[in-house]
Formats: C-alpha cells, structure tokens, sequence
C-alpha cells in the first residue's frame, strides 16, 4: 500500500473531516459494495483517527492514520472499477431483486445472496478474477430466483387481491370484460414465470401489466 505522506504542520481536524467527506461520497457510489475490504480498513482508519484526536493524542498518530485512510480509500476506488466491470450482471440482477421487494421478502435468502456478491467482490479484491467470472453465473441466478419469487408474491399478489376485492364488489355483474382480461393476465403471467424463470425483461414487462389491469379494473368499476 502505497501511503502519502501528511505534513505535521497539517491540521489534524481539517484532515479527518477530509477523509471522512471522501468516505462519504464513495458510499454514495457505491464503493463500499464493490469494495468492501478495502474501504472498510479505509473507513476504520478514519475512525482510529477520529479515537486518536478526541482522546488527545499525538498529532503524529492521528495525521499517520490519516494518510493511510486515504490511500485505503483509493485502492477501494481502483478495485471497485474493475469490479463496476467485471460485475455488471450481477449487480444488476441484484437491483432487479431488491427492486421487486426480494430483501424483504425473503431476507435470509437474499443475505445469502448478498454473501454470494460479496464473495465475487472479494475475488476482485484478491485480483483473481478467472473465479469472479466464474462464479458470477451462480450469483446472478440466485438473485434472478429472488426477483422471480418476490415478483410472484408481491406483484401478482397484489393484483390478485385488487381482482379479488373487485369481485366480491360485484365486478363480474358490472365490469365482467375488464375482469376477464385481469384475471387471465394474471394467471398467464404466474404461468410463464414458472414455466420461464430466467426471462427476466418478459417477467417485468408482464407482471406490471398484470397489476396495471388490475388497478384499471377497480377504476372500471368505481365508474360504473
């Protein structure tokens, strides 16, 4: 690890806030995720430093760990660009099931997935990335199942409860077209799901045309 250097003349203060304002923006970006070893070491010399001045300690010690927070901090920045890279896929099967409720949904399952992601991370971090390509697939199937299951639950569960209250407010004798066409989305989509759990644009597609049929039969029949 390659430390710079800060001048004793430096004040400590200015230099933690400093560091502390970097580690800030790289969360926002999501370095911690592509990462997470290198800026966890980077975020826990910040805090040493930060121990250091409220306990009074030497300027030296506190500026010491400073720099090599900051250069921490640039290793997690280099590692988390290759990984932004190497990683696209899973990264974006990991939204696609945090963004169809799959964290809440099924938390135990998704921390293991987490776990699998962290683990291609890791991989990158330890410059051994023939086994991040190699295990990513694992990884994006895994969160592809989440997105499947939480979308199933979530999404087609909640068109099926707007169908269900429709009919028990009489949407069969009043808007019996607009049921129809919600009632056979849904069940055409819970049937393509199962039947296709790895098309996951046909699954968004169709699932949000479900509930939007869904929501535009309790419209119907308000109207009517």
């Amino acid at each position: 690890l390659e430390v710079k250097p800060i001048d004793l003349s430096a004040e400590p203060a200015a230099q933690i806030k400093s560091l502390k304002t970097s580690l800030d923006a790289a969360r926002q970006d999501e370095v911690h995720l592509f990462s997470p070893a290198w800026f966890a070491r980077a975020d826990a010399s910040a805090t040493e430093a930060a121990t250091a001045r409220a306990q009074g300690g030497e300027i030296g010690t506190m500026l010491k760990a400073v720099a090599r927070g900051n250069a921490e901090l640039t290793q997690a920045k280099r590692f988390a660009g290759i990984a932004r890279k190497e990683l696209s896929e899973p990264y974006q099967a990991r939204k696609d099931a945090i963004s169809a409720g799959a964290a809440d949904l099924y938390a135990d399952d998704f921390v293991s997935a987490e776990r699998g992601f962290r683990g291609l991370t890791e991989d990158i971090e330890g410059e051994n990335l023939s086994s991040a390509r190699k295990d990513s697939k694992n990884v994006i199937q895994t969160y592809r199942d989440l997105e499947s299951r939480a979308i199933k639950q979530h999404t087609l569960g909640e068109a099926r409860r707007l169908n269900d209250l429709a009919e028990r407010a009489g949407a069969k004798r009043y808007a019996p077209r607009t049921l129809k066409e919600a009632e056979d989305s849904l069940v055409a989509t819970d049937t393509f799901i199962t039947k296709n759990p790895k098309a996951t644009h046909e699954i968004q597609t169709m699932a949000g045309d479900t509930l939007r049929r869904a929501q535009h039969l309790q419209i119907v029949l308000q109207q009517v």
